[in-house]
Protein backbone atom coordinates (compact mmCIF):
# COMPACT_ATOMS: atom_id res chain seq x y z
CA UNK A 1 0.00 0.00 0.00
CA UNK A 2 1.09 3.52 -0.44
CA UNK A 3 1.34 6.09 2.03
CA UNK A 4 1.71 10.01 1.38
CA UNK A 5 3.31 12.87 3.11
CA UNK A 6 3.38 16.46 2.36
CA UNK A 7 5.67 19.31 3.57
CA UNK A 8 6.62 22.80 2.94
CA UNK A 9 10.58 22.09 1.59
CA UNK A 10 12.22 19.11 0.01
CA UNK A 11 13.37 16.61 1.74
CA UNK A 12 16.84 15.71 1.44
CA UNK A 13 17.90 14.34 5.02
CA UNK A 14 15.87 13.91 8.22
CA UNK A 15 17.72 14.93 10.79
CA UNK A 16 16.46 14.03 14.49
CA UNK A 17 15.59 17.43 15.83
CA UNK A 18 12.64 18.55 14.08
CA UNK A 19 9.02 19.35 15.32
CA UNK A 20 8.32 15.95 15.70
CA UNK A 21 12.03 14.43 16.02
CA UNK A 22 12.41 12.39 12.94
CA UNK A 23 9.11 10.76 12.63
CA UNK A 24 7.02 12.70 9.63
CA UNK A 25 3.02 11.75 9.20
CA UNK A 26 1.35 10.34 6.48
CA UNK A 27 -2.11 9.44 5.05
CA UNK A 28 -3.73 6.84 2.38
CA UNK A 29 -4.41 9.35 0.22
CA UNK A 30 -2.42 12.95 -1.07
CA UNK A 31 -3.35 15.77 0.98
CA UNK A 32 -2.52 19.07 1.11
CA UNK A 33 -1.73 21.83 3.95
CA UNK A 34 -1.11 25.51 3.72
CA UNK A 35 2.39 25.77 3.28
CA UNK A 36 2.45 22.37 1.36
CA UNK A 37 4.49 22.25 -1.98
CA UNK A 38 6.24 18.30 -2.13
CA UNK A 39 4.41 15.24 -1.70
CA UNK A 40 5.87 11.81 -1.04
CA UNK A 41 4.97 8.44 -1.26
CA UNK A 42 5.95 5.75 0.42
CA UNK A 43 5.76 1.75 -0.25
CA UNK A 44 4.71 -0.16 3.14
CA UNK A 45 2.76 -3.65 3.19
CA UNK A 46 -0.09 -4.49 5.44
CA UNK A 47 2.43 -5.95 8.11
CA UNK A 48 4.96 -3.33 8.58
CA UNK A 49 1.83 -0.88 9.81
CA UNK A 50 -0.06 -2.17 13.06
CA UNK A 51 -2.59 -0.37 14.76
CA UNK A 52 -0.86 2.09 18.11
CA UNK A 53 -3.45 0.79 20.43
CA UNK A 54 -3.44 -3.04 19.31
CA UNK A 55 0.76 -2.78 19.52
CA UNK A 56 -0.16 -2.90 23.59
CA UNK A 57 -1.76 -6.29 22.81
CA UNK A 58 0.79 -7.91 20.65
CA UNK A 59 2.67 -11.12 21.53
CA UNK A 60 5.79 -10.06 19.25
CA UNK A 61 6.20 -6.70 21.21
CA UNK A 62 8.74 -7.13 23.92
CA UNK A 63 6.61 -5.11 26.50
CA UNK A 64 10.16 -3.73 27.91
CA UNK A 65 10.36 -1.20 24.51
CA UNK A 66 6.92 -0.53 26.13
CA UNK A 67 7.79 0.37 29.12
CA UNK A 68 10.58 2.65 27.77
CA UNK A 69 8.61 4.70 26.33
CA UNK A 70 5.65 5.17 29.10
CA UNK A 71 9.14 6.31 31.28
CA UNK A 72 10.13 9.00 28.58
CA UNK A 73 5.70 9.86 29.10
CA UNK A 74 6.46 10.00 32.73
CA UNK A 75 9.54 12.30 32.63
CA UNK A 76 8.43 14.28 29.85
CA UNK A 77 5.12 15.82 32.18
CA UNK A 78 7.18 15.90 35.05
CA UNK A 79 9.94 17.99 33.31
CA UNK A 80 7.86 20.45 30.95
CA UNK A 81 4.58 20.62 33.09
CA UNK A 82 5.64 19.36 36.71
CA UNK A 83 2.69 16.82 36.32
CA UNK A 84 3.39 13.85 38.49
CA UNK A 85 1.82 10.77 36.63
CA UNK A 86 3.10 7.52 39.12
CA UNK A 87 0.01 5.11 37.98
CA UNK A 88 1.28 2.93 34.86
CA UNK A 89 -2.21 2.32 33.61
CA UNK A 90 -2.95 6.18 33.34
CA UNK A 91 0.29 6.78 31.31
CA UNK A 92 -0.22 3.44 28.82
CA UNK A 93 -3.57 5.14 28.29
CA UNK A 94 -2.12 8.34 27.48
CA UNK A 95 0.48 7.29 25.52
CA UNK A 96 -1.50 4.51 23.18
CA UNK A 97 -4.03 7.32 23.24
CA UNK A 98 -7.27 5.57 24.64
CA UNK A 99 -7.35 8.73 27.08
CA UNK A 100 -7.55 12.09 25.44
CA UNK A 101 -4.93 14.43 26.77
CA UNK A 102 -7.63 17.05 26.17
CA UNK A 103 -10.05 15.15 28.73
CA UNK A 104 -6.72 14.53 30.85
CA UNK A 105 -5.70 18.35 31.13
CA UNK A 106 -7.44 21.35 32.20
CA UNK A 107 -5.18 23.79 30.22
CA UNK A 108 -5.56 23.14 26.08
CA UNK A 109 -2.06 24.61 25.78
CA UNK A 110 -0.33 21.29 27.75
CA UNK A 111 -2.86 18.96 26.56
CA UNK A 112 -1.60 19.74 22.93
CA UNK A 113 1.96 19.89 23.20
CA UNK A 114 1.92 16.55 24.98
CA UNK A 115 -0.27 14.91 21.99
CA UNK A 116 2.02 16.04 20.03
CA UNK A 117 4.51 14.00 21.95
CA UNK A 118 2.74 11.12 22.31
CA UNK A 119 2.50 11.16 18.55
CA UNK A 120 6.51 11.75 18.56
CA UNK A 121 6.52 8.98 20.97
CA UNK A 122 4.76 6.54 18.85
CA UNK A 123 6.47 6.77 15.56
CA UNK A 124 9.62 5.88 17.95
CA UNK A 125 8.12 2.92 18.48
CA UNK A 126 6.80 1.90 16.15
CA UNK A 127 10.88 1.69 14.89
CA UNK A 128 11.90 -0.28 17.94
CA UNK A 129 9.26 -2.41 17.68
CA UNK A 130 10.68 -3.45 13.99
CA UNK A 131 7.66 -1.59 12.24
CA UNK A 132 7.38 1.16 9.92
CA UNK A 133 4.59 3.12 11.24
CA UNK A 134 1.95 2.88 14.05
CA UNK A 135 -1.88 3.59 13.06
CA UNK A 136 -3.38 6.67 14.59
CA UNK A 137 -5.75 9.64 13.94
CA UNK A 138 -5.30 12.78 14.70
CA UNK A 139 -7.41 15.81 13.80
CA UNK A 140 -7.49 14.55 10.01
CA UNK A 141 -8.40 11.33 10.72
CA UNK A 142 -6.17 8.31 10.28
CA UNK A 143 -2.95 8.96 9.96
CA UNK A 144 0.35 7.05 9.88
CA UNK A 145 3.38 7.73 12.33
CA UNK A 146 6.82 6.61 11.50
CA UNK A 147 10.23 7.48 12.29
CA UNK A 148 11.85 8.16 8.94
CA UNK A 149 15.50 8.86 10.30
CA UNK A 150 17.95 7.04 8.09
CA UNK A 151 14.79 6.01 5.59
CA UNK A 152 14.83 9.18 3.06
CA UNK A 153 15.64 6.13 0.29
CA UNK A 154 12.25 4.55 1.11
CA UNK A 155 10.40 8.07 0.50
CA UNK A 156 9.55 9.26 -3.44
CA UNK A 157 8.87 12.47 -4.61
CA UNK A 158 4.94 12.91 -6.50
CA UNK A 159 5.93 14.23 -9.46
CA UNK A 160 2.87 16.70 -10.54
Amino acid sequence: MKIYHTSANKIEKIEQNGSFGSVLFFSKTPYCTGRARFTYEMEVDEDEVVGAYEALYLDAIDYSVIKKFIAELQDYLQRCFNVEVSDEDTLTELLFEEVNTYDFFDDSETAAETGWYIQQLLGEMARDTGYKAFVSKDEQGQVFIADMYQREDELKLVED
